[in-house]
């Protein structure tokens, strides 16, 4: 069985997840035309969903009669169609319900909660509401993945009912009474024998345990190296500029561009923001506030993904007091029209430059600067609100 990438387009030959590539094939004549999903219980398991739920999805997009049969675990959608747009109708599926949002890996729960598909990612912690407007929520939400029924049923497996706990107390009881003390003896020397091996082997998985903590800590240190002081985010920067210029990309093409990067190299929200200026505005051409409007929109688009108003500010300080030092007069004016296309608010500003410090060492020093600097646009926007 050929397996693909979960999406499809994730070119990257060692992506983790995956899924089996849909095996399908078209059944029967006429009216009774039927394309049968033969691996649907498989792609399921892999996307950890309800096949239920990607058969009545197939339906909905399709406009088609759908169903899956537990038996064999197939799916039958009424009508022939291609394996190529079943399997565009999947990525759609799986980009509605099985991506996170944030970190658009397939590592999302999925739950119902007071009539709304929501959904909480294991891999990055976000949490948000799913589309509710196709037509297969509504069938999901009516439909929920039972959990609790799972836990339910692998609790009655493993822990014993009253009754049974009961029994075994009392024939407990009972063959303490007529024990025979030459057999305690012996029993008493097999235990203290076996202690030390129990010992022996706690010690072992205590010490694995604890090697695996330092691996996971040192994977997170690994992760978070990477700040917009680190001169390794040049070379990452020249990658997306060459990224760029190759062809014509869109404002969405480098947005997701940037974010598998920041999977990929593990740098910060900070740094992300600096790597776009950077890969946006070459060195080679002298930055200007016409240059910097013109390209706006790339800008805009490189705040994706959940960044917060003091990321956005560091990144731009950074951006013009260290590399631009020419343009720190009109660092005002390149707030201003972060501000004007709706990439910061007003309120954002003002928040971030009440504080008398924000950063510790060289940060901190290009924020009192640029607090300076930007005091007549503060107080301009003091007065609008």
């Amino acid at each position: 069985m050929s397996y693909v990438n979960i999406p499809r387009y994730r070119d990257d030959p060692n992506y983790r997840y995956k899924m089996p590539r849909i095996q399908s094939r078209i059944e029967g004549r006429g009216n009774g035309t039927k394309t049968n999903i033969s691996n649907m219980g498989d792609i399921a398991r892999a996307l950890k969903r309800p096949p239920t739920y990607a058969t009545k999805f197939f339906g909905c997009e399709l406009g088609a009669m759908s169903k899956f049969e537990e038996s064999e675990e197939k799916a039958l959608i009424n009508g022939a169609h291609t394996d190529t747009t079943l399997a565009g109708v999947l990525d759609k599926f799986i980009e509605l319900y099985v991506l996170c949002q944030n970190c658009q890996l397939p590592e999302i729960e999925l739950f119902v909660k007071r009539g709304e598909l929501l959904c909480s990612c294991n891999a990055c912690g976000h949490k948000g509401t799913l589309d509710m407007t196709h037509k297969a929520a509504s069938y999901m939400i009516k439909n929920p993945i039972n959990t609790a029924k799972m836990t339910k049923e692998g609790s009655s497996s493993k822990e014993p009912t009253n009754g049974v706990a009961n029994n075994t107390v009392v024939k407990s009881e009972k063959s303490k009474k007529h024990r025979d003390p030459s057999k305690s003896e012996k029993n008493e020397k097999s235990d203290k024998s076996e202690k030390p091996e129990k010992v022996e082997k706690s010690e072992k998985t205590e010490k694995s345990e604890k090697s695996e903590k330092s691996e996971k800590i040192d994977k997170v240190e690994k992760l978070e190296d990477l700040s917009v002081e680190s001169p390794e985010l040049s070379e990452i920067a020249t990658r997306l500029r060459c990224f760029l210029e190759k062809g014509d990309r869109t404002c969405e093409d480098f947005s997701e561009e940037l974010h598998m990067l920041q999977i990929s190299q593990g740098f910060d929200n900070v740094s992300r923001m600096f790597i776009a200026l950077s890969a946006i505005f070459n060195s080679d051409v002298p930055l200007t506030l016409e240059l910097f409007k013109d390209r706006i929109q790339l800008v805009k688009a490189a705040t994706g993904y959940s960044m917060t108003p003091k990321e956005k500010i560091t990144a731009l300080e950074y951006f013009i007091f260290q590399s631009n030092p020419q343009e720190i007069t009109n660092y005002p004016y390149y707030s201003q029209l972060l501000y004007s296309h709706d990439i910061l608010e007003g309120s954002d500003f003002i928040r971030y430059y009440n504080k008398s410090n924000r950063h510790s060492g060289n940060l901190n020093n290009i924020f009192l600067r640029a607090k300076e600097t930007i005091a007549p646009f503060i107080e301009w926007l003091q007065e609008d609100e």
